[in-house]
Parts: structure tokens; sequence; C-alpha cells
């Protein structure tokens, strides 16, 4: 009798990891693995993983990941696995500022993971302590852009001379620390996106507010990505390509609104390229995080 080959029945369809699931397996990486390597707590993680993905990942393969970190972390002289690193390295350099500190987008992914994954489970506990004081120092994770001191038509002087908006890489603006820190912005580039914009909505042109006192119609400059996640760049987002001219519902929308994916595309679409020539770079993915 021949002999059966069995072998095949028992082969699992491989399942490549996601961006997603790589980002979060790094924040278990670097605010709980790395001071605590306890393999009962990172099977938990990896279960709660898979509720976030529907992937059946083994627990075998997240460790080989915590290698792969381990492997591009700068401060581990470069042990660990490697291999799987060249997909982890563009991870971490995502989620990781050059001096070591973890982005604010990257804190709040995480964080959203395990309200939504973890519950109250013990092992979250060290970093969502850490959280709670980092929204102690800071006011709240991502600063509500352009809530105060918003620019408006109203301070657009005609007798200003505004040129056209100009992409190029700036250095990042000086910061201040009052109760949170927080970047300065540059007033007249708020007025000149209004005024390059004709006092018409960057979303929609048919968008009518009302008139000002100067006959204009009332429109509120905006950053795109927001001044508060300044931290996650290297150059500036107080420039022209990241500031857009709202009608007042837009603007209130892109803040409070459910469904804006429509409206932010839009906005991503009509400044990639000028981010990109201005030093910032980022995807739609990425941008939607800050919202």
């Amino acid at each position: 009798m021949a002999k059966q080959q069995l072998s095949g029945r028992f082969k699992s369809k491989r399942i490549s990891w996601t961006d997603e699931e790589l980002r979060i397996t790094l924040g278990y990486y670097y605010f709980i693995y790395e001071h605590n390597t306890r393999e009962h707590d990172y099977e938990l993680f990896t279960i709660h993983l898979r509720k976030m993905t529907g992937n059946n990942r083994s627990f075998g393969s997240v460790g080989v990941r915590f290698g792969n970190f381990n492997s591009v972390n700068p401060a581990k002289s470069g042990t660990g696995f490697k291999g799987g690193d060249k997909k982890c390295k563009p991870i971490w350099d995502a989620c990781i500022n050059k001096d070591g500190t973890p982005k604010t987008s990257f804190i709040k992914e995480f964080m959203d993971f395990i309200q939504t994954y973890g519950g109250n489970n013990k092992i979250y506990e060290p970093f969502v302590k850490k959280y709670k004081q980092y929204l102690k120092t800071t006011g709240k994770a991502i600063e509500d852009d352009d809530s105060d001191d918003v620019v408006t038509t109203d301070d657009v002087d005609q007798s200003e001379s505004f040129g056209a908006p100009e992409y190029k890489i700036e250095p990042k603006p000086q910061s201040t620390n009052v109760v949170s820190k927080k970047y300065t912005r540059d007033a007249y580039k708020a007025k000149k996106a209004i005024f390059n914009a004709g006092y018409e909505c960057n979303i929609d042109k048919t968008h009518v507010s009302f008139k000002t006192k100067s006959g204009k119609n009332y429109m509120e400059a905006h950053h795109l990505i927001p001044i508060g996640a300044q931290d996650d760049f290297n150059n500036s987002l107080d420039v022209d390509a990241n500031i857009v001219c709202l009608c007042p519902n837009c603007h209130r929308k892109l803040h409070h609104g459910a469904n804006i994916d429509n409206e932010l595309l839009k906005l991503f679409n009509d400044r990639k390229d000028g981010l990109k020539k201005s030093g910032i770079d980022i995807t739609f993915d990425d941008l939607k995080k800050y919202y």
C-alpha cells in the first residue's frame, strides 16, 4: 500500500502581519514586555490581539516579533531575532521618535486597543497608569487643534501682502509650557490660507456661511495635521501646505463629527504633494488617527 501523505492536511494558510497588528505588538513590547517577560502575560496579550484581527496568531509568532523589535531597538545594541526585522524597522520608525520616546499617535492607538480588547486586565496596568499621568501632564493626548485663537476672515487685513503658498521644509516652531505643551503658530500663514482660498471652503466652494463686516465670506483656518501632533514630526506643521480654509460648519465637523472620512480625504488628496515638499510624510490612514 502506498504511504499516505498527511502533512498537507495540517498546513494552515499563512496570514501576513498587518501594519496595525505590528504597531499593537510593538506597543506591548515597548510599554510592557521590556519590563515584564512573563510568558503567561504575553500569551494573554496574544489572545487580545486575535480578537482585534480575527487572525489565529500563535503565541510563538508573537514572541518572535518581540525578538524582531528587540533587534531594531537602538537601546539593545542589535540583540534579538533577525529576519523579520525588515518589516519591523519601518514600524519602529513610524511609532518611536529618534530620541527613543513614543509618538503621540502611537500612545493613543495602544490605549485604544487596551480599552477595546484588553478590558481591565492587570497586565496593562503599568501602561494605563503611565497614560493617566501623561494626560495630567499634557492636558490630553491630542491637543484640540485650532480650538483657541482660530484665525478667521475678520483677521485678514486687506492692506497686508499675501504671496502664493510656499511649499518648503521648515524647522519645528518653538514650544511653550504653561499647563500643557503648546507650539506657537504664525497667524500670518493662517490669514494667507484664507486669502489664497479666495474666502472659499477648501472642502466645498459652494458652502456659504455669512458675510462679515468686510463684505467677505466668513471662513476659518485649520491645520489639517493638528499642531498638537508636532512631536510626531521632525519638521514644522505650521506651513502653508498644512493650513486649509474652511467654512465654520466644516471646521466644527472635522473636530466633532462622527463621519468625516470623505472630507478628510478631499483635503488630504489636495495637499499631499505640498506636504511632501514641506518635509511632512504622512498617509491618509495615519492622518485619520489624529481625528
